[in-house]
């Protein structure tokens, strides 16, 4: 355990200090060159490396590295992941790119030019004419 805080176990800061040991001991062993094998969460969660695993690397940076794998476990066939048969809602975010610039855009038509648009608000359609 290198950190006190169970929030800061999965840190940047954590990782590169456990990184740290580990070279020390493989100097202290007389290893000189490394394999070294990545892994993430896997199965039906994420499969990328956490924020630690960059600074992990750049601490073993020192000696000589012959493979960096990745052995994240890929599912074939894994159970339903989260969010339900209509998936998560991201209509709040994707309405506000698409009619914020939409909006700016129509300030800068020259009067008489007429535009369609199509918002979504509420749940209901609604069509602008400018």
């Amino acid at each position: 355990m290198k950190v006190k805080a169970d929030r800061d176990e999965s840190s940047p800061y954590a990782a590169m200090l456990a990184a740290q040991d580990v070279a020390q001991g493989c100097k202290e062993l007389g290893i000189t060159a490394l394999h070294i094998k990545l892994r993430a969460t896997g199965g039906n969660k994420t499969k990328t490396p956490g924020p630690g695993a960059q600074s992990a690397l750049r601490v073993l940076s020192g000696m000589k590295i012959g493979r960096i794998e990745d052995v994240t476990p890929v599912p074939s066939d894994s159970t339903r992941r989260r969010g339900g048969r209509r998936g998560r809602r991201l209509w709040s975010s994707l309405l506000h790119a698409i009619c914020y610039p939409l909006a700016v855009a129509m300030k800068k038509l020259p009067s008489g030019v007429m535009l369609l648009s199509l918002c979504l608000s509420r749940g209901a359609f609604n069509f602008a004419l400018y």
